[in-house]
Parts: C-alpha cells; sequence; structure tokens
C-alpha cells in the first residue's frame, strides 16, 4: 500500500513518549502505541528482496500485526475476506445497525469488556428471537457482527454492524424459508446489500477497520493534526469535512478504540456459528438445491472487493513487472543494541 505523506505511526513517535508521560495509560493501549512505532521500521527486522527482473534491491520490514495498526489490516482483511467467500449463499443479505443510547456511552468506555459482550449478546439474540417468530420468518438465520466504537470524528460511539442472512433454515429443518420482499427488521437497518459480491464488498471495506486510516490524515505541524472526516447525520452526510485538534487529543481520540485483550471485533452467530457452521452451510446448499461453484463469487468480484490483493504487495516498485524476492534476513534492530 502506498505510504501517505502522514501517519498515525508518525504522530506518536513525535509525540508518544511525552503523552505517555503525562498519562496513566492502560498496558494494552502503551503496547498498541509501541506495535504502531516499531511496524516496519528496522525495530522488528525483516527481509532484504531483490526483483526477478531488474536491478532493484530494497529492505522490507516486518509488520507489527497489531489489530489497531493503520498499516497491517489490510493484509489481516484480505485474508479474512477471502475465507469468507465459500460461505456465502445465493441470496439478499441484510445490514442492521445496533447502537447504544449516547447516554451510556461513558459507563461502555470505563467498562468494555462486559458491556461489549453485552451489546455483542443483546444484538445477537434481538437477531434470532425475531428470525425465529413465525410472525416474522420463522427460521434460523445466519449472521455476523462487527463492532465499531467511532464516529468519523474519532470520538467514542459503540455500536454493532451485523450481516444477516435475507433467510434461513424453517425451524423443523425440512425447507428454506427466504425472507418476504420488502422485509426489514425494526431496529436500524440500511437498504438490503443484494448477493454475495455486494456482502464481499462490504467484507472488504469494513470488518477490519481502524479507528483512522492514515489517508484521512490531511495535515500534522505546530503540535495539532488536521484529518478529514464525515458528519452522517447533518443535511451534506456525504460532503468530507476537516477537523483540527492537538496532537495531544489526537491521540487520545485513537486510544479511546483500542480493544482491551481478548475482546473480539467479529462474531459469528446462528447457521454462521463456528462450531456448526460447515454442517449449516451444507444444509442450506441442499436446501436450496443449487451446485457449490454457482454459490461462489466470481474471481474478478472477489479482487474488486479486496484491496490491494497480495500480489501487488510483491511487485517491484522500480519496474513494475517482477516480483520482489527475499535474498537476506534482517534482524531485529534491539537485537543488535542488546
Amino acid at each position: 500500500m502506498p505510504r501517505t505523506a502522514f501517519e498515525v505511526a508518525g504522530i506518536f513517535r513525535a509525540h508518544g513518549a511525552r503523552y505517555r508521560a503525562q498519562q496513566g495509560l492502560p498496558f494494552h493501549q502503551l503496547s498498541l502505541m509501541h506495535a504502531i512505532e516499531s511496524c516496519r521500521t528496522a525495530a522488528l527486522g525483516g527481509n532484504r528482496e531483490k526483483c526477478g527482473l531488474c536491478a532493484e534491491e530494497r529492505n522490507s520490514y516486518n509488520s507489527c500485526c497489531n489489530r489497531h495498526c493503520p498499516k497491517c489490516q489490510n493484509l489481516s482483511r484480505t485474508k479474512w475476506v477471502a475465507s469468507r467467500k465459500g460461505e456465502l449463499l445465493p441470496i439478499d443479505y441484510h445490514h442492521v445497525v445496533f447502537t447504544i443510547p449516547e447516554q451510556l456511552n461513558d459507563l461502555v468506555l470505563r467498562n468494555k469488556p462486559p458491556l461489549y459482550k453485552i451489546l455483542f449478546a443483546a444484538s445477537a439474540t434481538t437477531l434470532q428471537t425475531i428470525a425465529a417468530d413465525p410472525r416474522h420468518l420463522g427460521a434460523q438465520i445466519g449472521f455476523f457482527s462487527v463492532l465499531h466504537s467511532r464516529g468519523q470524528n474519532l470520538l467514542f460511539h459503540p455500536h454493532i454492524h451485523c450481516v444477516a442472512t435475507g433467510g434461513g433454515i424453517s425451524l423443523d429443518g425440512t425447507r428454506w424459508v427466504s425472507s418476504k420482499p420488502g422485509f426489514d427488521w425494526v431496529v436500524y437497518s440500511k437498504p438490503p446489500f443484494g448477493g454475495p459480491h455486494r456482502v464481499l464488498e462490504y467484507l472488504g471495506r469494513y470488518t477490519h477497520r481502524v479507528a483512522l486510516d492514515n489517508r484521512r490524515i490531511l495535515n500534522v505541524s505546530d503540535g495539532k493534526v488536521t484529518f478529514q472526516f464525515k458528519q452522517y447525520r447533518s443535511a451534506n452526510a456525504h460532503k468530507s469535512r476537516t477537523m483540527t485538534v492537538s496532537t495531544d487529543e489526537f491521540i487520545r481520540r485513537f486510544l479511546l478504540h483500542a480493544l482491551p485483550p481478548r475482546v473480539p471485533r467479529i462474531r459469528h452467530y446462528g447457521l454462521s456459528a463456528g462450531r456448526t457452521k460447515k454442517r449449516n452451510l451444507a444444509r442450506c446448499r441442499e436446501l436450496l438445491n443449487i451446485p457449490l461453484e454457482s454459490l461462489l463469487p466470481t474471481a474478478a468480484q472477489i479482487e474488486a472487493a479486496i484491496s490491494p490483493v497480495p500480489e501487488t504487495l510483491r511487485r517491484c516498485p522500480a519496474c513494475l513487472v517482477g516480483v520482489m524476492v527475499r535474498i537476506a534476513r534482517i534482524a531485529p534492530l534491539r537485537q543488535n543494541s542488546s
């Protein structure tokens, strides 16, 4: 992925030490900052690479693999989306969003692990209960839930995005029950995705999104950070705006969205639950009576949903044709200085 002019890592390197000295940060936030600061630098070591076609050589440093790092989530998203492609069905999918009253934000912020767990459980139970009710669908559906905790302005706004099947297996397990045209949820629901390729597009854009993408940072100077955002509740919801805050306030807002240890961002439920997923999907395909090949999105649809694809990450930056090949290992810098 091309490097942007300004990065969260650069802000952390320039101002992080002072901020940490002034604040009593928990260990997981300290680890997050150190990981992002050292990501793809000599501190983590890496490889010396050479192009297979031309004479171009470069150092390629290791990634931190932290789930909050703006640089690392592209590859993680690529792998996760690729693993989902065989789980999609030729049906409509619904995008349902659950949030909480704004007055509870501070309570959640101070008690993230238990209240995130409650938010996941409450939203999942709601979907499953409504879907199982014969007055609505009378079926078991499949869905996954993605936890987001921020608004575009980086302030704390916890909410759950759910991607649910537009139909499910009847409660007696004998038939597939399709959702009726125009079927919607009582809670806030965005328009249905449509087919599997639209779901892949969503997965490729949102499932591994961090608090703020480096591309949204417009300027860093004089102890201030200017970044781009959208005010979705305004009349011009999709018009980009800019906001300038102090570097300390920027770091504070970014760290608001650090997930505590062992708190997942994505969970699967119903027909998509891990232990029974393969059996349930096989039953869905049987009831839909459609060959497996026709359920999978095309290669073009997958490539359109995932950017960048792994091959482009290894393309030679000089000739743009050859592939960079490892010729030597670079030890982590901290090992050399010990």
